[in-house]
């Protein structure tokens, strides 16, 4: 776990520094005024995001066993490794979802979405996902893993819902404004 865990958050840096460059030129955006811009922000960081964690997913996917083997020769960490970072490779693209979504209502002054969705990927949903997966279907521990997958899909979805509703909301009410 702990091979696979830095070789994931190596590979979903850019998707923070999508996070700062967001949060920040969103930011200014929306102070002065330019909603236009805010939503060109979010759909080219969207864009570049998706396309360089598509790349990292592919990337590590297919060099699981070498990377893991960085980190660990013993053929059971290694197998665990690899199983581990084959899975967990498709939560690359909500990371960045989630992360740039983030971003965006922070600008939009609304912090308190960062908070909400912590909570609902970290507390609320892998509660129940990791005990039914795990327990209840019999995955074991490759249930945990697959809940970690499908409970940041779902956090993923109800933020980018909720971005774009706040974005679509502010622009109605800045034309309602004759801007």
């Amino acid at each position: 776990y702990g091979a696979s865990l830095r070789i994931e958050q190596l590979t979903t840096l850019p998707a923070l520094g999508l996070n700062m460059a967001a949060l920040t030129i969103a930011g200014q955006n929306f102070g002065a005024g330019h909603l236009d811009r805010v939503r060109e922000v979010y759909k080219q960081c969207m864009k570049y995001g998706f396309m360089l964690m598509t790349i990292g997913m592919v990337l590590i996917f297919l060099l699981a066993r070498v990377l893991i083997t960085a980190f660990n020769s013993d053929p059971a960490v290694v197998a665990a490794g690899v199983t581990i970072i084959r899975i967990v490779v498709l939560v690359f693209n909500a990371y960045m979802l989630t992360n740039v979504s983030v971003a965006i209502m922070q600008a939009l002054k609304r912090p308190y979405v960062a908070m909400g969705i912590g909570f609902l990927r970290q507390i609320a949903l892998p509660s129940f996902m990791f005990y039914f997966l795990g327990t209840t279907l019999g995955m074991g521990v490759r249930g945990i893993w697959t809940g970690l997958v499908i409970d940041n899909w779902i956090a993923a979805a109800v933020v980018l819902f909720y971005a774009h509703r706040a974005l679509r909301r502010l622009e109605d009410a800045q034309g309602g404004l004759g801007a």
